[in-house]
């Protein structure tokens, strides 16, 4: 998938390993820089939910109506990478959902401890 960032802080914190450390630790950033890969590899949305190891806790899911759009897949149990689809407009389905398997594009808003 196409990647951007909300911000060129949030860009250059995720696309370098050693700002990465220095804004989340040294575990976080390296697990945070993997999970990019995964993002980076696939070609839609609906390919991220085939990854066996984001078939678990760290599963790619729908955020709560308060993040109304907002999509969230694991770094750790704890730590996630929040994202939305970059496309105007949205792919969406005859219901009225987002159709995944065309969301090809996104862009990262945040990478938080939304737990802590």
């Amino acid at each position: 998938m196409e990647i951007s960032f909300t911000t060129t802080k949030l860009g250059k914190r995720c696309n370098s390993l050693k700002e990465a450390e220095q804004a989340f630790g040294k575990k976080i950033a390296y697990k945070l820089i993997l999970r990019l890969g995964d993002l980076e590899a696939v070609e839609c949305l609906e390919d991220l939910y085939k990854l066996p190891h984001l078939r678990t806790v760290l599963r790619c899911h729908l955020l709560s109506p308060k993040n109304l759009g907002k999509y969230a897949v694991g770094i750790t149990e704890r730590w996630r990478i929040i994202f939305k689809p970059a496309h105007n407009p949205i792919p969406l389905n005859s219901d009225g959902g987002f159709d995944q398997k065309r969301i090809t594009k996104i862009e990262i808003i945040s990478v938080e401890d939304y737990h802590g």
